[in-house]
C-alpha cells in the first residue's frame, strides 16, 4: 500500500472542490435560467426588466427562449415540479 503523500491529497482535494463548485455553478445557473424564461413566458414579465433583475442581456435571454425546453425542463413538467 502506497503512502499518502500529503501534495498529492490538497491537489486533490482542490480539485475535488473546483468539480464540486463548477457543480454548483451549473446547477445555479440553469435555476436562473428556468426562472428568466418562467417570468416571461408564465408571468408575462417585460424582457427588460427581466435582463435588468438577472444580469443577462436580451440577446441572452432571446437565446434561452428560442431553444426551448431542455431535456431536464421536460422531466421536470412530466414528474409535475414545473
Amino acid at each position: 500500500m502506497a503512502t499518502l503523500d500529503p501534495t498529492l491529497t490538497i491537489v486533490r482535494a482542490q480539485s475535488d472542490h473546483l468539480i464540486r463548485a463548477e457543480i454548483t455553478a451549473q446547477n445555479q445557473r440553469t435555476m436562473l435560467e428556468r426562472a428568466v424564461c418562467d417570468a416571461i413566458n408564465k408571468l408575462g414579465k417585460d424582457i427588460n426588466d427581466v435582463s435588468d433583475a438577472s444580469g443577462l442581456t436580451p440577446d441572452e435571454i432571446n437565446q434561452l427562449l428560442d431553444s426551448g425546453p431542455t431535456l431536464e425542463d421536460e422531466l421536470y413538467a412530466l414528474a409535475g415540479v414545473a
